[in-house]
């Protein structure tokens, strides 16, 4: 592998088991996080390891995916001597600061483009930083799969643990990339109060830093959460905003996300032909750069503007391409979202047993990952297919756990959704 020469010493010399961890990797963050682990155990025999490189919760983290007992994730941080899984986690967190991050994100040449050549194994900035900094990629980017997989608290300790280690040696430029990780977890996690402060410092060091591109993927992201929340003027601001600065910079991805946030915020305040037309846009470009992941997310913001418009035969063919697409990925947001889609899906043929399975399955999901947007929208449509069977009793107790939820989290427009239904059932 021709990245092997971006990391330390002690790592070129075992590029053959790297190679190998790739794909166990792939295995882990496509489909199989079990198969992955097994073959994690059968590459690695157990060795010293650097005492100066890493202090990483590696046990708990991958026994975690596949024990159940939550005391697994835990434990608080290994030995540093040799532990086969420890080994494992390091092996592939050290191939994810090579192609980082994942599905779905920015490809690595990208992000050393937009981020800079500070954390590409530059010889000047290794001089400067040493092993702190790779521990702290290996760290952070640890987080980055987390937060794919749906984890995000055990996301938010391994950011957390990053920012602290790149504070202290003074780097500022990925100490804004975690920051910004940051945020996006805590929004994940519907806190949406947390997220904004994050995702605030994040575009603060971007700007002192004079990285325009990485304070517009967060400006960005802010304007996403402002459209969660019903701030409809700051989500388009922010996403203006952003997309002057990424229009023409070459980064693709992040105009990718940017433009399909536009959609979402012209859905939302039911400017139906400028969202179709900015899916369309989406869609132009994922295909264009050739990414399933990118294609699901499309295909699931389709949905969406489909349902909006009663279109339930578009809804159709691009649910069908959605289930297809979903088995070679492995992130929870498309997995979960497309459950959940099927189920709202049904509801409206109507098949309410089939709409049922998919909806409880989908509420289990986000129940599980807790994200408390999510969980309010299912239990809000949940509600709203039991009143439609005239089991009003259910229906107004689902709505209500809704209600909760959106006015806890301040989603201000699914909150007035959730009073308008109980107010028609009085």
């Amino acid at each position: 592998m021709e990245v092997i020469k971006a990391v330390p010493a002690w790592h070129k010399r075992d590029q053959a088991r790297v190679t190998e961890f790739a794909t166990g990797l792939d295995q882990l963050v496509q489909k199989d996080a079990s198969q992955a682990i097994a073959g994690y155990r059968r590459r690695i025999r157990p060795r010293q390891v650097d005492p100066g490189l890493i202090n990483l919760r590696a046990l708990p983290l991958r026994e975690a995916k596949i024990h159940p007992d939550p005391q697994h994730r835990r434990r608080g941080s290994v030995g540093l001597t040799g532990h086969l899984d420890q080994n494992a986690a390091q092996f592939a967190a050290a191939h994810q600061y090579i192609v980082w991050p994942l599905q779905g994100m920015p490809f690595e040449t990208e992000l050393r483009q937009s981020l800079g050549d500070h954390h590409t194994g530059d010889q000047a900035e290794s001089a400067k930083f040493g092993h702190r900094q790779f521990e702290a990629v290996i760290t952070g980017n640890i987080g980055n799969v987390m937060n794919e997989l749906g984890d995000h608290r055990v996301a938010l300790q391994y950011f957390e643990d990053a920012i602290n280690i790149l504070r202290k040696i003074g780097f500022r430029v990925l100490e804004g990339y975690f920051l910004g990780q940051s945020g996006r977890a805590y929004a994940h996690l519907g806190m949406y109060d947390q997220a904004i402060e994050y995702l605030d410092q994040a575009t603060k060091v971007f700007k002192e830093t004079g990285n325009t591109t990485m304070e517009a993927v967060y400006l960005d992201a802010l304007g996403s959460i402002f459209c969660d929340t019903g701030e409809y003027e700051k989500a388009s601001y922010y996403s203006r905003t952003a997309q002057m600065i990424l229009k023409d910079r070459g980064f693709k991805r992040h105009y990718f996300t940017n433009t399909l946030n536009r959609a979402h915020i012209y859905m939302a305040v039911e400017d139906m032909e400028n969202a179709k037309a900015s899916i369309d846009a989406s869609m132009a470009i994922a295909e264009e750069i050739g990414s399933v992941g990118l294609k699901c997310r499309t295909l699931i913001s389709l949905c969406e503007w489909s349902f909006l418009n009663g279109n339930i035969e578009t809804a159709k063919r691009a649910l069908i391409q959605l289930r297809k697409a979903v088995e070679k990925v492995r992130s929870s947001y498309i997995v979960n979202m497309n459950t959940f889609l099927w189920g709202r899906y049904y509801s409206l043929l109507p098949n309410y047993h089939d709409a049922h399975t998919y909806l409880e399955k989908a509420l289990h999901d986000y129940l599980e990952l807790e994200e408390r947007l999510m969980i309010g929208k299912v239990q809000y449509y949940l509600g709203d297919l039991y009143i439609i069977q005239k089991n009003q009793k259910l229906g107004r107790e689902y709505i209500q756990k809704a209600l909760e939820v959106f006015a806890d989290i301040g989603a201000r427009k699914w909150m007035g959704k959730a009073e308008d239904l109980m107010g028609a059932l009085r």
